[in-house]
């Protein structure tokens, strides 16, 4: 972890102590060293039911969907925090295209500890390293910063994780997610 890495989040646990976190959704104060209340967290769309591979929502708790089943993925296993529903696509968007790297931080926060849950169920293997999806320099440039990467540090620190933002280039831009 880089030093700007272990002072900014120095500085992040000793402003929450003298001036607490509020609210991303309601702007109350959350009362907790996260910029989220409870009553707001409790409102999220968690994704408990879903498929054991693919993490697609899923109306029963069954073990795999249908697709993973006829057609299963090259990949072991994903992880999923949300379903994307509201208040968390609000969230999102804010996020991504509003610049509000609060939001950022309450989903990598929300995010890891998903995460950290899985690796402790041994429902995943530990992954080697993250590795964020980059964005074209023009997108770059448009925003100002890249929400994966800014995700992936977040991520990287809560779960110790190196990340790997040099083998991926984006050479062509694509149409924006919007939802």
């Amino acid at each position: 972890m880089a030093i700007a890495d272990q002072v900014d989040g120095f500085l992040r646990r000793l402003s929450f102590r003298w001036l607490p976190g509020h609210c991303v959704l309601c702007a109350s104060a959350s009362g907790r060293a996260r910029d989220l209340c409870a009553a707001c967290e409790q409102d999220l769309p968690f994704n408990t039911r879903c498929c054991a591979r693919c993490a697609l929502p899923l109306a029963a708790a069954e073990a795999l969907c249908a697709h993973c089943l006829q057609s299963p993925p090259a990949f072991v296993s994903a992880v999923t925090a949300f379903r994307y529903e509201w208040p968390l696509a609000g969230l999102i968007t804010r996020f991504k295209f509003g610049g509000d790297l609060a939001c950022g931080r309450v989903l990598s926060g929300l995010l890891a500890e998903r995460v950290m849950a899985a690796l402790a169920d041994r429902r995943i293997a530990r992954p080697d390293l993250l590795l964020p999806v980059p964005l074209h320099h023009h997108r770059l440039r448009e925003r100002g910063f890249n929400q994966a990467l800014e995700i992936a540090r977040l991520l990287g620190q809560r779960c110790a994780l190196p990340i790997c933002q040099e083998v991926l280039q984006r050479h062509q831009i694509t149409a924006a997610q919007s939802g």
